[in-house]
């Protein structure tokens, strides 16, 4: 299929990039996987090019249409060695070299009830690696072409095929901007002979985000003229890539030295956890990450979507407290808890600079934020297991100390 891969966009900026397209960053590689969202065409151009350009699709909302691509080693088409296929049966059959992506086989939709496949025998060089700014390539190409118009129809055909980096810039969609963009527009002018002789003039547009395997955003256009009639299409499509959000902010965590504690996230597909930023083996998978007994320090691990295509590594940064040297402070900022061993219900004499508290368990969950007032403060934690409490002492953001009470000997 000519893939269309589309993005929204939804900051504004605009950078000087270096993009740059290579075999090593971009080239479909056997068992790979990636899904794409078909998207409204109304209203949607390429846009400029040149250096610097500015790309807004915020025009443009996806349809509850959404296809899963699968790259597998080839074999057909020979000399192709990858397939792309989607679960729409639309495949690309690609020949990677070095210094070049080779098309072998095309599939594609033109409209309902019309469909293309092209076989060539002098392939389509869809990159000349390495693509930057103003890198081009034109090929001549030949082949077969299998038309299922009315009737199913078959031919011999040839052309040429002309790719250029046009452009580099900022594409801007809903929730993400990506910088450092590099466009690369395919063009293929086709003649074929079937039942008739036509033309088929076939455009592709992808943008390509810098860390970001397959394009994040296409337009592809193709234009099929058969005697009496002219066919055009619009195809957009942008990647779906998802990625963790809500992590669990540090001021929202109490965690105690030679404790577990719960790391989460929330988001879309398989997460997976990571202790580095470049490790290749997570640590763990889901939502939620406990950590094993940690002394006192600083820590971050890190949480990836890694189903279809991978994402930004999330980071989670969180402060192991030596809680077993925690000590009552003097002065005017002093907190007395009384009774302490309690059970359940404890006082707290507070002085003027503490606005409110935020209680911890020993897993290091807030269970409770409390909105609190000079002099005696009367707590509740009766509906809470026996066993150790922190109390954060703030004043608005800032933590004025840390406190520990023992709960023991209540009823639930």
């Amino acid at each position: 299929m000519k893939h269309v891969y589309f993005s929204l966009l939804a900051a504004f900026c605009i950078s000087t990039v270096k993009a740059q397209l290579t075999g090593a960053n971009h080239a479909p590689v056997a068992g790979e996987k990636h899904q794409r969202y078909q998207c409204d065409s109304t209203g949607v151009v390429p846009g400029p090019g040149g250096a610097n350009s500015l790309w807004n699709y915020t025009m443009a909302t996806r349809i509850n249409i959404v296809h899963s691509y699968t790259a597998a080693s080839s074999s057909f088409h020979q000399p192709a060695t990858v397939s792309l296929e989607s679960d729409k049966s639309y495949e690309d059959h690609y020949r990677i070299t070095p210094t070049g992506l080779q098309d072998y086989s095309s599939s594609f939709p033109i409209v309902s009830g019309y469909y293309i496949n092209l076989n060539y025998t002098n392939p389509s060089v869809k990159a000349k690696y390495p693509m930057s700014l103003n890198s081009s390539n034109t090929s001549a190409t030949s082949g077969f072409i299998n038309a299922i118009m009315i009737t199913p129809q078959s031919g011999n055909f040839n052309g040429t095929s002309s790719t250029l980096a046009d452009a580099t810039g900022t594409l801007m969609l809903p929730g993400i901007t990506y910088t450092n963009v590099l466009r690369v527009v395919n063009t293929e002018n086709i003649s074929f002979s079937v039942q008739f002789n036509g033309t088929l003039v076939l455009k592709n547009y992808d943008y390509y985000a810098e860390g970001v395997k397959y394009p994040v955003f296409s337009i592809t256009t193709a234009t099929l003229t058969r005697p009496a009639a002219t066919i055009r299409r619009t195809l957009v499509t942008r990647l779906k890539q998802v990625a963790p959000t809500d992590v669990t902010p540090e001021s929202d965590k109490m965690v105690c030295d030679n404790l577990s504690t719960t790391l989460t996230v929330s988001g879309s597909g398989t997460i997976e956890w990571f202790d580095d930023t470049t490790a290749t083996a997570p640590v763990a998978s889901g939502n939620s990450y406990i950590t094993g007994p940690l002394p006192a320090g600083v820590y971050t691990y890190y949480a990836q979507v890694t189903d279809f295509t991978a994402t930004p590594r999330v980071a989670i940064t969180f402060t192991v407290n030596d809680c077993t040297s925690l000590k009552e402070t003097v002065g005017d900022r002093v907190a007395k808890i009384y009774p302490n061993p309690a059970a359940g219900l404890f006082n707290i004499a507070l002085s003027e600079d503490i606005t409110f508290l935020r209680i911890y368990g020993v897993d290091g969950k807030l269970i409770s934020c409390i909105e609190t007032k000079s002099g005696i403060n009367t707590v509740d934690l009766t509906q809470y297991p026996e066993g150790m409490y922190f109390i954060k002492l703030m004043n608005k953001e800032e933590v004025v100390s840390v406190k520990k009470v023992l709960l023991q000997n209540h009823q639930r």
